[in-house]
């Protein structure tokens, strides 16, 4: 991968074009190998084609970084050949028993819902357009509906005291061994849509079983975080530039129409990560709860990058309306606030979408608040019980990012509603043309302010039947719903709720290091991440003597 630079156009073009038709060789013999074919399938085989397929798709990412989007756009069609690599993955994933191997299971699953994904993603983003009509499944979320179905049925079991519900562990497994044969699977696995014969309830996917499904979860919410992810450092970065390759206005609103739909959808599943278990039950226990201590990580780290790219594309929103330098041409700053809000808008449109299509009790903040409270009480029994519970100390942390949140999209509604900002009415009909033409005319989704106002009225009335004001109410303690309410009145910093200690002396803010370039370097995140102007985002950090380490020259 790093000689890649060296080669030539043409040499670079056909590498990657031998790569694409290769990774699909390589999973269509994988999946052979199950069949009896190809040698048969054994241990050392299967860990042979896993390691082989991932780095055949590092090397396609590779080629894809070093190559232009207009010689991209050219080998489209060779992209196919990457659908068509997901789904043979997932086939695999799906169908046959791989015994409940950790790196088989975890290697597999993330081929199919992140690496490879991945690839497509990367080439559109580039392109600027769709070059595979037919979308790729979001199997990550098929995995998480199976996830929460395992659990549910592990609670049930252990409630009724029931064993027929158990799962057997194979004997095979144990014989396993690395010149041991796979024994091919007769029966297919489909989505497993049948019922278990006692109890009539769903049986989970072959390869999700009480042993597995921390690898299966964790995984899906690293996938999640990566996809999260990208989208911030673009929108953060606040380099956005047009697009030379994309000549259609229809091909680039089909591609900016699936981004908004898959991040909707990924937020929606996200949403049932704080349902009941048992809505029936006197105990409130969520899926969130039942997670490892590794898997409870995962999902703090994947809600964490959601919250913090929501905050930065409704930063962006907001810096936009309050803007009032004049421009040269009204013709190059509409054209220049299209693509700098494009991002950013996506991310807002599949935060709004997904809380219409949100059939669980939570939303993106009112869930992570519930799964606080829930915990804070188990971290009570623990410190009875003098036990460490590490993962309650991550969760404050996210609390404040969804405290910066909703104090964001309250300004945010403030803002759209004040026709005193300069040139107010040009942006807001800018920005529901840009919402019209991102959704596709969708006719449920009206204007952004009207679905900003919707979430807004949704989000009070769940916070209203969960007992709380605010999030520092839950966080902090103390009530704050004079602070609140205060935000719609016009305030555009978030006041703190009262502490019961006497008020600190204020010390001059010194450098965190004295050389003006480290200090500048040290301070990037405060614009994006801290709470208010002027705020640092994490001022502990002290690496005064951090020049001492330069080097002359």
């Amino acid at each position: 991968a790093s000689s890649t630079a060296v080669l030539s156009l043409e040499e670079r073009v056909t590498n990657l074009r031998v790569y694409l038709n290769l990774l699909l060789k390589l999973c269509e013999d994988w999946r052979a190998g199950f069949n009896g074919l190809s040698g048969r399938m054994d241990k050392l085989i299967f860990n042979i084609f896993l390691e082989i397929t991932d780095k055949c798709t590092d090397a396609i990412a590779s080629y894809i970084d070093h190559l232009p989007p207009k010689v991209l756009f050219e080998v489209n069609d060779n992209f196919v050949n990457v659908l068509h690599s997901i789904s043979t993955v997932w086939s695999i994933f799906r169908e046959e028993k791989l015994y409940g191997l950790a790196n088989h299971i975890k290697g597999t699953v993330r081929l199919c819902i992140d690496k490879i994904p991945q690839l497509l993603r990367r080439v559109e983003s580039l392109v600027g357009e769709v070059i595979i009509n037919e979308p790729a499944s979001n199997h990550s979320i098929t995995l998480l509906e199976q996830c929460f179905l395992q659990i549910k049925i592990g609670v049930v079991s252990e409630d009724t005291g029931d064993k027929a519900h158990n799962q057997k562990p194979n004997p095979d497994s144990e014989k396993l061994s690395t010149g041991a044969s796979f024994q091919p699977v007769k029966e297919t696995c489909q989505e497993r849509a049948f019922e278990m014969e006692d109890e009539k309830m769903p049986a989970t996917m072959l390869n999700i079983s009480p042993e597995s499904v921390e690898w299966v979860y964790t995984c899906v919410f690293t996938a999640f975080q990566k996809m999260w992810g990208d989208y911030y450092k673009h929108i953060s970065r606040g380099k956005f530039k047009r697009n030379a390759i994309t000549s259609s206005r229809k091909a680039s609103g089909a591609l900016l129409l699936r981004k908004w739909q898959e991040l909707s959808s990924t937020l929606a599943a996200m949403c049932k990560v704080f349902g009941e278990i048992d809505p029936s039950s006197t105990t409130s226990m969520l899926f969130a709860e039942q997670f490892s201590y590794q898997g409870k990580l995962a999902l703090c780290k994947c809600l964490e990058s959601i919250t913090m790219t929501l905050i930065s594309s409704i930063k962006n929103l907001n810096q936009y309306f309050q803007d009032d330098r004049k421009q040269r041409r009204q013709h190059q700053t509409a054209v220049f606030d299209k693509v700098k809000l494009r991002e950013p808008l996506i991310c807002i449109l599949g935060w709004l979408s997904s809380v219409r299509a949100n059939e669980a009790k939570h939303d993106i903040i009112t869930g992570p608040i519930q799964w606080y409270r829930n915990e804070k009480e188990r971290l009570n029994v623990m410190l009875a019980r003098s036990e460490d519970y590490p993962v309650f100390y991550r969760l404050p942390k996210l609390m404040y990012r969804l405290e910066v949140l909703e104090a964001e999209l309250r300004k945010l509604i403030l803002i759209l509603n004040d026709s005193r900002v300069p040139a107010w009415k040009e942006k807001m009909s800018l920005l529901d043309e840009m919402t019209t033409f991102l959704t596709d005319g969708d006719d449920e989704i009206t204007s952004l302010s009207e679905l900003l106002q919707e979430h807004l009225r949704v989000l009070n009335s769940r916070k209203k039947e969960m007992k709380i004001d605010g999030i520092e109410s839950t966080v902090l303690g103390g009530g704050v719903g004079d602070d609140a309410e205060s935000d719609l009145e016009g305030d555009t910093a978030r006041k703190r709720p009262k502490q019961q200690f006497g008020p600190r002396r204020k010390r001059r803010m010194s450098l965190r290091s004295r050389n003006d370039t480290i200090d500048n370097w040290l301070t990037m995140d405060d614009d994006n991440f801290a709470a208010t102007p002027g705020e640092r985002y994490n001022d502990i950090d002290a690496f005064v003597d951090l020049e001492d380490f330069l080097v002359d020259g």
